[in-house]
Order: structure tokens, then C-alpha cells, then sequence
């Protein structure tokens, strides 16, 4: 079985609304969402791909249904990436557009509060077990 790869590009964060952690994805091997000592939510990875006007990726109970689908979808993109179907902001594949809503169902939105971490080999295992059973979510 083909191993997935991360994309090691550096993207632009397109207007976004929190800061970046200085330490990326590939130098812990997780995507990170965490709180700041200011109390904003800050990712080690920039928002690259926007399906909807003016939202930003958010976590938590206090965030909407389409910030957290933009939060799974860009840890997506990043891990998935593609340029096979233009989006508001950036290109996904599709593969990223048919796992996103259950990524967001499944571990976004069991995230604690205060952030975690979503680690890359346990990343890569969702996807491929939800590619091989065609678990893909029901499009909720």
C-alpha cells in the first residue's frame, strides 16, 4: 500500500484570523491547534483552502459547523494535496472534499477546548481505513 505524503509546500495564509505556531507540522509530525496566551486559537499550519465567505478555521463548542468543516479541510489539503477542483480560495482533491465532513465529525469536533494535536501517522491510518472500508461519511 502506498504510504500518503504531506505536502511539504510552504502556502500563504489567506486573510486569516489567528497566528501560526513556529513549530510546522513536519517538526513534530501533528497538526497542532491550540490556545495562545491571548486567549486565539493558533495552528502550525495556514489556511490554504476556503469553501465559504469570511470563515476562518475554528475549533470548538463556541465555533461554527463551517469553521471546523474548514479546519478538516485544510488539514486535508495539507495532507492531501491537489489541484483537481478549484474552491472559493485554493484547489482540494478530491479525495480531501469526500473525507472532510467526516474528518470534522470524527476528530474535529471531539477536540477538547483547549486544542490537541492531531498526529500524522495516526492521520494517515483514518484515511486509508476510511478509503478501504468506503467510509467516506454520509455528506451531513
Amino acid at each position: 500500500m502506498n504510504r500518503l505524503q504531506l505536502s511539504r509546500n510552504r502556502a500563504v495564509c489567506y486573510e486569516c484570523s489567528f497566528r501560526l505556531l513556529p513549530q510546522t507540522v513536519q517538526d513534530i509530525g501533528a497538526f497542532s491547534c491550540q490556545f495562545s496566551s491571548e486567549s486565539r486559537q493558533v495552528f502550525n499550519f495556514p489556511q490554504i483552502l476556503t469553501l465559504y465567505d469570511n470563515i476562518s478555521m475554528a475549533w470548538g463548542e463556541h465555533s461554527s459547523r463551517k469553521e471546523q468543516l474548514t479546519l478538516a479541510l485544510n488539514i486535508l489539503g495539507h495532507f492531501l494535496p491537489s489541484a483537481e477542483i478549484r474552491l472559493l480560495r485554493g484547489y482540494s482533491s478530491k479525495m480531501a472534499l469526500l473525507l472532510y465532513k467526516a474528518l470534522a465529525e470524527e476528530v474535529v469536533w471531539t477536540m477538547p477546548l483547549q486544542g490537541g494535536r492531531i498526529p500524522l501517522d495516526e492521520l494517515e491510518e483514518w484515511v486509508q481505513r476510511k478509503v478501504a472500508t468506503c467510509d467516506i461519511g454520509a455528506g451531513r
